[in-house]
């Protein structure tokens, strides 16, 4: 059951490391085009 629960654990942490680099990068794109609006007005 040991070798079990350890390899339930890395499958599980490669998925969770990609959903949190997927959000970051929506949040980065949103200030972008906000802040070249600024200037533009």
């Amino acid at each position: 059951p040991s070798g079990d629960g350890d390899n339930a654990l890395p499958p599980r942490q490669c998925p969770d490391s990609t959903a949190f680099i997927q959000p970051p990068p929506v949040v980065v794109t949103f200030p972008g085009p906000i802040l070249s609006s600024f200037p533009s007005q």
